[in-house]
């Protein structure tokens, strides 16, 4: 078996690990542009503006890691990550008996036109074990989202409230998207204190089998 197709198969193998480190971006980050970075004038202006369209923020991340919720759908996320990791580990182990037995039957073949067809057997095989790879990370990104849209529809309530109570008619999350932020108008601390206050049941959410899909 030649050296790439080895390598592919330990890429496989590895499966979710690879998967997990791909998810983290490391590029560089944008520079946040702050309020004391303005002129008084200038930052008054923003302020008035701002507070004229209604708008307010929020980090949702420290929201969820003060009330409890990132632990809880963390511990959600790695066992659906582990249950993944069993049926790519399946997966992978099959095809690496095909591909194994296909290498065996390649070294004996003396027929040119037979070799060929060998070797694009195997071709195919490793273009199914990449895409292995690609279908889990698919699937874990999915899942993660699906745990934060049913995270922000469980704190949706308390959203309202606070915002009614500030006079905001839109909260933006505060990510690494948001590059801009008046500080009087984040309403991190009145969410946590709101949801402290008047914890909310939030929903589970339902741990599906990974879906197993067989080598080609």
């Amino acid at each position: 078996m030649n050296k790439a197709l080895m390598v592919m198969l330990a890429a496989v193998a590895a499966g979710l690990a690879i998967v997990h480190a791909a998810g983290q971006d490391a590029g560089p980050q944008s520079r946040r542009v702050g309020v004391e970075d303005l002129s008084p004038p200038a930052k008054a202006d923003v302020e008035r503006e701002v507070r004229t369209r209604g708008y307010a923020v929020a980090d949702l991340e420290r929201v969820a890691n003060e009330i409890g919720a990132n632990f809880q759908y963390r511990m959600t996320l790695e066992d659906y990550r582990a249950r993944r990791q069993q049926k790519l580990n399946e997966e992978a182990a099959a095809l690496k008996k095909e591909l194994d037995e296909l290498a065996g039957q390649l070294r004996a073949e003396q027929d040119a036109a037979k070799r060929a067809v060998l070797e694009q057997d195997i071709r195919r095989r490793q273009a199914r074990a990449a895409a292995l790879l690609a279908q889990a990370r698919t699937e874990l990104a999915d899942f993660d989202r699906r745990i934060k849209q049913t995270f922000r529809k469980g704190i949706q309530p308390a959203i309202d409230k606070v915002c009614r109570a500030h006079g905001a008619a839109m909260m933006i999350a505060r990510g690494n998207d948001l590059l801009f932020a008046v500080p009087s108008l984040d309403l991190t601390d009145a969410l946590v204190a709101e949801l402290k206050a008047h914890p909310v049941d939030l929903p589970e959410i339902p741990l599906e089998e990974p879906p197993t899909t067989q080598p080609e």
